[in-house]
């Protein structure tokens, strides 16, 4: 009968998500918004030409915190410049881009995987990872918080 987050989403008229409300820890008795909740954010999304998340502008509405702004960045490769922690993209197929909704969740558009593969299937995607970082400064995520650096991968094709 509880949730962690529960995501209310606004569309555009070209169907991408331009705001997110976010609810965390509450009750599921309520619909179509709930009611009781610990926390509770606004986020506002802009989108590039390609269709790329480029900016979210936050705003936390309970407890009220100063609004934040997150920007990201993609290089003429089509893959998303990490600050701090530039990875070294391969030149084979993201897994992340078999899926619009993979992309939004970690808001990150990039073509390519930012680090090299042991193998990969004949359509250009990876088969395993075998990748240990020292820290955890540019990691693959794939979806919050699963990191596919030591991996292995396998795909249905329909």
């Amino acid at each position: 009968g509880n949730y962690e987050m529960w995501h209310r989403l606004g569309l555009n008229n070209k169907g991408q998500i331009i705001v997110d409300t976010i609810y965390v820890f509450g009750n599921l008795n309520e619909d179509p918004e709930p009611a009781n909740f610990y926390y509770k954010r606004i986020e506002r999304l802009e989108y590039d030409s390609y269709g790329r998340i480029i900016k979210i502008t936050s705003e936390s509405v309970v407890p009220v915190y100063p609004s934040s702004t997150n920007t990201f960045t993609y290089g003429t490769d089509g893959n998303l410049i990490v600050p701090f922690s530039m990875p070294v993209y391969d030149n084979y197929r993201n897994p992340m881009t078999l899926h619009p909704l993979w992309q939004f969740i970690e808001k990150n558009y990039s073509l390519n995987n930012p680090m090299a593969a042991v193998s990969y299937n004949s359509y250009r995607l990876p088969l395993q990872f075998n990748f240990v970082f020292t820290s955890s400064e540019g990691r693959f995520p794939f979806f919050s918080g699963r990191n596919l650096d030591q991996s292995f991968i396998s795909y249905e094709m329909k």
